[in-house]
């Protein structure tokens, strides 16, 4: 697809491959924080006794 764009599409092919990373990047924040507020964590393990 990449060199489709960049190859084939032209100048325009170029445009849409930087809107679709500038996109991208735009959205890492708000995913970051959805997967953090999403994120299930396991339950601590029991200390074992030392000795």
């Amino acid at each position: 697809m990449l060199t489709a764009l960049c190859l084939h599409g032209g100048k325009s092919g170029w445009v849409v491959l930087g809107v679709v990373l500038a996109l991208c990047g735009l959205a890492t924040r708000p995913l970051t924080r959805w997967a953090l507020r999403t994120r299930t964590f396991p339950a601590p393990e029991a200390a074992l006794p030392v000795g």
